[in-house]
């Protein structure tokens, strides 16, 4: 091997070691891959939890299973105009603000202080528009997007077409 092949062949090796960290998926969050709502990685996770308290998994799924804060936060960026997404993001930093307010570590909390929690943020009139939208279009989206889960349809809810099953040859009495 030549001086020249072994110097091309290192700076090859060090070009590309440079590129591998573009080339890794960052943390598995949502908010990397939507195109106009901007969440930080908090955001992200208090919204998760809100969601999985709205619907919590029992003898079913719930929406952690279903993956619904991928689905709400997709329908989001692409279903809503600018100024509603703008809301949201409002909205979404005030339950930031809400939950910081709250407790310093709002996740490590109990699953009976975050309900009673929930209880009283879903209650509370004094909350800004942004905030209301916010609450209102999630549970919205979320019961949707349970409605429709390939789990509900398959296994909840066993879907059949319009016409529903035929029964040809039935003696009728008169």
């Amino acid at each position: 091997m030549t001086r020249r092949n072994y110097i091309q062949q290192l700076l090859l090796l060090i070009g590309s070691s440079m590129l591998i960290p573009g080339c890794v998926e960052p943390g598995g969050l949502i908010s990397e891959k939507l195109k106009y709502i901007k969440l930080t990685a908090n955001q992200e996770k208090i919204f998760t939890h809100y969601l999985d308290n709205l619907l919590p998994s029992n003898q079913t799924y719930g929406a952690r299973e279903l993956k619904l804060n991928l689905f709400i936060l997709t329908m989001f960026d692409d279903c809503y105009s600018e100024s509603d997404q703008e809301r949201l993001g409002k909205g979404l930093m005030e339950l930031e603000k809400v939950c910081e307010k709250k407790s310093k570590d709002f996740i490590a909390m109990n699953y009976a202080e975050k309900k009673s929690f929930y209880q009283i943020l879903n209650t509370n009139k004094t909350h800004s528009q942004d905030f209301k939208f916010l609450l209102k279009e999630v549970y919205r989206w979320a019961v949707k997007g349970y409605q429709n889960s390939e789990y509900v349809m398959t296994k909840l809810v066993p879907y059949q077409l319009v016409p529903g099953h035929f029964y040809g040859c039935i003696k009728l009495k008169a």
